[in-house]
């Protein structure tokens, strides 16, 4: 649970009790407290924030995966026939943009710290979108897995990037609503794909391009088009908030203090730091929860209009039939998250998406009704994107600290390392059911589910050991700037169950 005022007290006792004269930032929250007694001030800050953020954000994010998946929709364009490509060349090319993002996506967040963030959007933008236009014209097997690494490196730096940035301008109890909008747009992105890969179709011969051509150039456009209004628009704190009054910024900065157990967030990043970020053991078993929770949805975002034509539909409506099963997953998205906002939990939302997608996608690779395994892929995108924002927002909330967006990097990177296995689980051997891809995706989920349940007692431990007044560091001969830096292992720090 988000660290509230009998929290701050007890830290102040404890100092106290200490008789040591340092203090963190906790006596100046005592001081301040009455800017939190108006609880209508900060809900209407809030909208504000939601208003000048969100949209832009979630619009640029569409055209983001857009740009990532539309790969998939040039597949049953004819791409492959086109470059006279192998399944497995096809499979190369697919991973090749994970394995770009996942090199990059740490490195990106540490660059992050160094530039303004609507800078470095806007720049990384512009050129994911010159990548996207260049690989219309892709003329081999070798030109169209440059574009794909290429993609991967420029956009590694944003999805990472804008957890970090949302995670500075929201309260722990607010993030998984915003994130699961933010990530929501994946669903929105794939509805949209469907009638921009129809209309590309019909497009076909013209000014001598093939459908699939059409199609990155028809996404890439408007990505780099977009990259200005970042530039413009997307503020780095706060205090770049023309649209917020001198008190409303005040409140701002105080209700986000009040959340942190100590202010090293924007500090700059020590190699030391780099390092136990990098070694910490939670970071790696939350990025094996990632690998298991979301290979299953980089494998339907990639590989969903093959998996429908597969079943029997034509191309036209296999290109329509993606709405409804990414309207369904946006709802579920959006839910779990407002459900986990509002009981201030992650893990029982994670755990129960897990399982559901584990028995619907075992259950796809049973049964043989063409009808109940479309029914079935609502029930498993449903399952994974219920757990996906939860799982995303428990790694930002129970980090803290100048280290906090290289843990987010690296623990986001492994989710990448699903991209990679979807990419060659899809084998044409194993249509039209693909038991073995689905088999594997519902193992995945399985263990998923006992990952989170882990991770939940060990932090549920934590935080009754420390009400208890035990703690796992010896700070009793720290300085305050070392006590600063403790970020989340801070005696006033409690993990989000």
């Amino acid at each position: 649970m988000p660290v509230d005022h009998v929290d701050h007290v007890r830290s102040v006792d404890f100092e106290e009790n200490l008789e040591k004269p340092r203090r963190t930032n906790t006596d100046h929250l005592k001081r301040t407290s009455s800017l939190f007694q108006e609880p209508k001030e900060e809900r209407r800050l809030v909208r504000k924030l939601d208003l000048h953020i969100l949209p832009l954000i979630c619009f640029l994010y569409c055209f983001s995966f857009l740009d990532r998946v539309n790969i998939g929709n040039a597949k049953i364009g004819g791409i492959e026939e086109s470059l006279k490509l192998t399944p497995v060349q096809f499979s190369v090319t697919l991973a090749l943009f994970s394995v770009a993002y996942i090199l990059c996506e740490v490195p990106a967040n540490v660059l992050l710290k160094y530039f303004r963030v609507n800078i470095w959007i806007s720049v990384i933008m512009f050129l994911w979108g010159g990548v996207t236009i260049l690989t219309a014209f892709a003329n081999s097997f070798i030109t169209l897995s440059i574009a794909r690494f290429f993609l991967g490196v420029f956009e590694a730096g944003y999805v990472p990037g804008i957890m970090y940035y949302l995670s500075t301008f929201y309260k722990r109890k607010e993030l998984a609503t915003r994130f699961a909008i933010f990530l929501s747009f994946t669903c929105w992105a794939g509805m949209v794909s469907g009638p921009i890969g129809y209309v590309a179709t019909m497009l076909d011969g013209q000014l001598g391009l093939r459908g699939w051509q059409f199609l990155f150039i028809i996404e890439g456009i408007p990505t780099m088009l977009l990259s200005a209004a970042c530039y413009i628009f997307l503020i780095r704190d706060v205090q770049d908030a023309k649209w917020l009054t001198t008190s409303e910024k005040e409140l701002q900065v105080q209700r986000i203090l009040r959340e942190k157990a100590t202010s090293t967030q924007h500090r700059p990043l020590t190699w030391k730091k780099f390092k136990a970020c990098i070694l910490d053991w939670r970071a790696w078993v939350m990025g094996l929860l990632l690998i298991c929770g979301m290979t299953a949805g980089a494998g339907l975002s990639l590989f969903l209009p093959t998996l429908l034509q597969d079943l029997g539909y034509s191309l036209g409506v296999t290109q329509l039939l993606v709405i409804p099963i990414n309207l369904v997953g946006a709802i579920a998205e959006i839910s779990s998250a407002f459900t986990a906002d509002r009981l201030e939990r992650r893990f029982p939302l994670i755990f129960a998406g897990c399982l559901l997608g584990s028995v619907s996608f075992i259950a796809l690779g049973l049964v043989q009704n063409n009808w109940v395994r479309f029914a079935l892929m609502h029930f498993g995108i449903s399952g994974v994107l219920m757990a996906a924002p939860c799982i995303m927002t428990w790694a930002s909330d129970n980090w803290d600290g100048s280290g906090k967006a290289v843990s987010m990097a690296f623990i986001f990177c492994f989710g990448n390392v699903g991209g990679i296995i979807a990419s060659f689980i899809f084998r044409p051997s194993d249509g039209p059911k693909y038991e073995m891809p689905f088999e594997v995706f519902g193992g995945m989920l399985f263990v998923a589910a006992f990952i989170a349940l882990f991770l939940k007692t060990y932090w549920n431990r934590l935080n009754q050991r420390r009400d208890q007044g035990i703690y796992d560091v010896d700070f009793t001969e720290l300085t305050e700037e070392e006590m600063n830096d403790l970020g989340d292992r801070h005696p006033s720090f409690r993990y989000v169950l």
